[in-house]
């Protein structure tokens, strides 16, 4: 039997972690960071209430889902809902208004969601959409890197 076990390090699970620095926000010379889970289905929390958000989380179905600019600021819109609960689990250079460290709170980062531009929102969500982001690479002798 050929073993292929190497390839379990590819598995993105709910304890995967990434960081994403936002560089388009800078304060001297740091920039915040997030610390993300990934929003696809093996964050359970996020998938389900992705799921109770759309209508489907309990058996039925939505219909097919259009997409226009409508829909993309509703989707939008349960993303900021759902990622200070299920996908920002921390932070690192945090600071308020008046350049005060913020720890990280689920209240704060609600708010520091609500004010994030929608073009650098959307820099997170696409970050945290791709699996890549939270799994070690392998290399052609299949070690993992990073």
């Amino acid at each position: 039997m050929t073993d292929f076990s190497h390839l379990g390090k590819l598995q993105v699970t709910s304890s995967s972690t990434a960081e994403y620095e936002i560089i388009e926000i800078e304060v001297g010379d740091v920039s915040p960071t997030l610390i993300l889970t990934v929003t696809g289905e093996s964050n359970k929390g996020y998938f389900n209430a992705l799921l109770r958000a759309t209508g489907q989380g309990n058996g039925q179905r939505r219909g097919k889902l259009k997409v226009n600019t409508k829909a993309m600021e509703e989707m939008r819109g349960w993303d900021r809902d759902l990622f200070p609960d299920h996908v920002i689990v921390g932070w690192k250079n945090m600071t308020d208004a008046n350049g005060k460290d913020v720890k990280f709170s689920v209240a704060a980062c609600k708010d520091f969601i609500a004010a994030l531009p929608n073009w650098i929102f959307d820099g997170v969500r696409a970050y945290a959409s791709d699996p890549e982001n939270f799994v070690a690479s392998i290399d052609s002798e299949g070690k993992a890197k990073n």
